[in-house]
């Protein structure tokens, strides 16, 4: 094998599995293991990965413990930290006080 297909296959295999991480990242899925199968499998696994749904328990769970959300205490969908109501029930929620409202 030439030393140029071998570059090109390795820096393939590099964009597709960051291509693979990010877009299974945002979908709520594990971005090391479609990382690893994009760079194994290339186009196949990208291609699958766009018709693989969003994991949004996973993506809910993200933004609450990263603090950019909170759980609606009547239907237990996630909304923003400093909403007043909820968008998915319509019910009122009581505002998240910070030390900067004291």
């Amino acid at each position: 094998m030439s030393s140029e297909f071998l570059i090109g296959a390795a820096l393939s295999a590099v964009v597709f599995a960051i291509a693979c991480g990010v877009l299974a990242h945002r979908k709520g899925r594990d971005p090391g293991m479609w990382a690893f199968g994009g760079s194994i499998l290339g186009i196949f696994a990208f291609g699958y990965l766009l018709f693989v749904p969003r994991d949004e328990e996973e993506l809910k769970r993200r933004q609450i413990a990263q603090g950019n959300a909170r759980e609606c205490p009547h239907c237990k969908d996630a909304i923003p930290r400093n909403a007043t109501a909820c968008r998915s029930c319509g019910r009122d929620v009581e505002p998240v006080r910070t030390a900067a409202d004291y």
